[in-house]
């Protein structure tokens, strides 16, 4: 495996540039979790418009059998 050598000025430039992405990831999760909160708020007020009628359906999941599902069906058949 070669050894990798870099230059002062290079490992200097490397740096900045992480040190930028870390700062841009940090903005991003600030904006996640203002959004997170907003979701949350907004998920309050209809769940509390909600409550004053009748309750929500929860919607029915369709699922693909899997294998796994065919094998437990059949143990319990026996």
């Amino acid at each position: 495996m070669a050894k990798l050598t870099y230059t002062r000025n290079e490992m200097e430039l490397l740096i900045l540039r992480q040190l930028g992405n870390l700062d841009a990831l940090g903005e991003q999760v600030k904006l996640l979790k203002k959004q997170n909160e907003l979701l949350l708020k907004y998920n309050h007020k209809l769940i509390e418009e909600l409550s004053d009628r009748t309750p929500p359906i929860p919607y029915k999941i369709n699922r693909k059998k899997t294998s796994k599902d065919t094998w437990d069906g059949l143990a319990t058949e026996d």
